[in-house]
């Protein structure tokens, strides 16, 4: 039987992070398409140089929060924050009550 690989606290935390990312920015990129504006138009709307928003669009590049914001309002969409379960809480459990032990 194989050895079964263990995925390291620090991994696991942006286990799929890509996934979600590329759902995000294709739908920031449908809704432009959607609404009828061509990049130069968001690029306008925002203050945003189309040359970023193509890479966006094209994920070459992970933009900041605050410029998915910015696209967010000019294309009328709201993002929102929902819990969910990771098994985060998992990890570090152990770890952490030898912490407080050894204070």
């Amino acid at each position: 039987m194989a050895k079964k690989e263990l995925i390291e606290p620090n991994e696991y935390m942006f286990f799929g992070i890509k996934n979600d990312t590329r759902s995000l920015l294709t739908s920031i990129r449908f809704r432009r398409i959607e609404k009828g504006y061509s990049q130069r138009d968001l690029a306008k709307l925002t203050g945003i140089k189309q040359s970023a928003i193509a890479r966006i669009e094209a994920l070459k590049v992970m933009p900041r929060l605050d410029t998915i914001i910015l696209l967010s309002r000019a294309l009328d969409l709201q993002l929102n924050l929902k819990r969910i379960s990771t098994g985060w809480d998992k990890f570090g459990k152990d770890d952490s009550q030898n912490i407080d032990e050894k204070k």
